[in-house]
C-alpha cells in the first residue's frame, strides 16, 4: 500500500468516526426533539429536515473539505472514492453500535414504541386541526401503526438484507460524493 493510499485510509476512518458521532448525536437529539419538544406540523417538519437531511449533508461536506486538506489537498476520483467511502461506512460502524446498540437497547430502550406514540398523537393534532374527516384520520393512524409494526419486528436476514442495502447505498453516495469532491494536483488529467 502507498503512503498516500494508507494516509487516505486512516483519515478515512477518522473522518468516519467524527461523522458517525455527529450523526448518532443527530439522531439521539432529534428523537427527544421529536417526542418532547415538537408541537406543530411546521416544527416536525423541519425537525425532520434539518436532523435527517441538511445536517447530516452539512457534517458530509465540511469533512470532506477537511479530509481533502488533511491529505495535501488534492486526490483523483478514485483516492476519494476510497476515502469517502471508508468514512461513510465507518460513520455507519458509529453509528449502529452509538444509536442501533447503545442508545436503543440501554437507554432508551422503548424508543421506538416512543416514537411511535408521539408521532401519532401530534399526526391526530394535525389532522383534527385541519379538519380532517375521522374516519380519514382512522385511516391514517392504521398505516403509521403498520409502518411503525414493521420496524419492530425485524428478523436476523431482515436485519444483514438491510446493513448490505446500506453499504450499497454509501458506496452510490461515496462515489456521488467523490465526483464532488476530486481535486487533481495542476498539471494532471483528470480520469473522470
Amino acid at each position: 500500500m502507498s503512503n498516500i493510499g494508507q494516509t487516505i485510509r486512516i483519515n478515512g476512518l477518522k473522518s468516519g468516526l467524527v461523522l458517525g458521532l455527529i450523526i448518532t448525536a443527530l439522531y439521539i437529539f432529534y428523537f427527544y426533539f421529536l417526542v418532547d419538544i415538537a408541537e406543530s406540523a411546521i416544527t416536525l417538519a423541519m425537525g425532520q429536515v434539518a436532523f435527517s437531511y441538511m445536517l447530516p449533508f452539512f457534517a458530509i461536506t465540511y469533512l470532506c473539505f477537511w479530509f481533502r486538506e488533511k491529505i495535501g489537498g488534492f486526490w483523483s476520483f478514485r483516492q476519494a472514492t476510497t476515502g469517502i467511502f471508508i468514512m461513510f461506512l465507518s460513520a455507519y460502524a458509529v453509528y449502529l453500535l452509538g444509536f442501533g446498540l447503545v442508545f436503543s437497547k440501554f437507554i432508551e430502550p422503548n424508543n421506538v414504541q416512543k416514537t411511535e406514540a408521539a408521532t401519532v398523537h401530534k399526526k391526530i393534532e394535525i389532522l383534527k386541526k385541519n379538519g380532517t374527516d375521522p374516519k380519514v384520520i382512522q385511516g391514517v393512524i392504521a398505516d403509521l401503526k403498520k409502518d411503525f409494526a414493521g420496524k419492530e419486528n425485524t428478523s436476523v436476514i431482515k436485519s444483514i438484507q438491510g446493513i448490505i442495502e446500506y453499504i450499497i447505498l454509501i458506496f452510490v453516495l461515496a462515489l456521488i460524493f467523490a465526483a464532488l469532491f476530486k481535486r487533481d494536483p495542476p498539471g494532471m488529467a483528470s480520469n473522470v
